[in-house]
C-alpha cells in the first residue's frame, strides 16, 4: 500500500463508520415546527368549489308513462310507483300522453319549469313496450 494511501484509509473508514451512527432530523417542508405525532395532518378547507365538480350525480334511469306529451322541451313522467316528475330535454322528439318510455335522466335544468313533479333534466329518452 503506498504511504498517502495509508494515511486516507483511517480517517475514510471513520467518517464511513460514523456516516450511519447520526441521528434522524426532522425537516419540514415550510421549515416550521415539525408536527406532533399524535396530530394527525388535515388540509386546510377548500376556498372554491372543485372545478370541475367531483360530487357529479349518477344519472338515473326512470320507467313510466308520458302524462304530459308534446314535442317537448318539456314533458310529464308518472313512474310505476306513482311518483311524478317534470323532464326537460330540448330536441328529445315528440311523444304523446299515455306513451311509455325509458328515460335517463339528471340533475336538473337551472333555467327550466316544466310544471308539477320531480324536475330533472333529459339525457336520452326512447319509447318501451
Amino acid at each position: 500500500m503506498s504511504p498517502t494511501l495509508g494515511r486516507l484509509v483511517p480517517p475514510l473508514a471513520l467518517a464511513l463508520a460514523l456516516a450511519g451512527c447520526s441521528p434522524p432530523v426532522a425537516v419540514t417542508p415550510t421549515g416550521g415546527v415539525p408536527p406532533s405525532p399524535t396530530t394527525p395532518l388535515t388540509p386546510p378547507p377548500p376556498t372554491d368549489p372543485p372545478e370541475p365538480p367531483t360530487d357529479l350525480p349518477t344519472p338515473r334511469v326512470l320507467v313510466g308513462q308520458i302524462s304530459q306529451g308534446g314535442n317537448g322541451p318539456c314533458y310529464g313522467l308518472i313512474n310505476d310507483d306513482g311518483q311524478e316528475f317534470a323532464l326537460y330535454g330540448p330536441d328529445m322528439g315528440t311523444f304523446p300522453t299515455g306513451t311509455w318510455v325509458r328515460v335517463t335522466a339528471g340533475p336538473p335544468a337551472d333555467s327550466a319549469d316544466c310544471g308539477t313533479g320531480r324536475p330533472v333534466r333529459l339525457i336520452k329518452i326512447e319509447r318501451v313496450g
